[in-house]
């Protein structure tokens, strides 16, 4: 069981890696989830996997679950979670600039004009309920 657990767990990192690299930005989002799955399991993995164990301590109980990796798992998940939906908001937004698929920032910065990397875009769409900034000395 043990020797399965540790060769998905290499393969979800190596794969996850191997996406990291590639030039693409869904690429990307999809090594960093594989890669986050390969860290929850290697948790899991690290907290001696335990067949037909009482998951609480009780009277008389020779062997348990240890519950500390299923909690720190939880929070893993959650934490991965946040951060896949937040990098999934960067793809798109650099998808709406540039125009590609590129994660090149170099690239995306000499074709886009400064106003496109406001937060309205280059339309001037300001999103509801923003104001616009004033000019100082007086002028409106």
């Amino acid at each position: 069981m043990e020797l399965q657990v540790a060769l998905i767990i290499g393969t979800l990192f190596g794969t996850g890696v191997y996406l990291l690299m590639r030039p693409n930005t869904f690429s990307l989002l999809l090594g960093l989830s594989l890669l986050s799955h390969g860290i929850n399991l290697f948790i899991l993995a690290s907290g001696r996997i335990t067949l037909h164990s009482t998951p609480v301590l009780q009277a008389g109980a020779r062997q348990y679950a240890d519950p500390l990796p299923q909690a720190l798992i939880l929070t893993a998940i959650v934490i991965s979670f946040a951060v896949t939906a937040f990098a999934a908001v960067l793809v798109y937004r650099i998808y709406s600039i540039a125009q590609t698929e590129n994660p090149d920032f170099s690239l995306l910065l000499e074709g886009a004009s400064s106003d496109a990397l406001t937060i309205g875009g280059a339309s001037g769409d300001a999103p509801s309920g923003a104001e616009t900034p004033r000019k100082q000395g007086g002028e409106r």
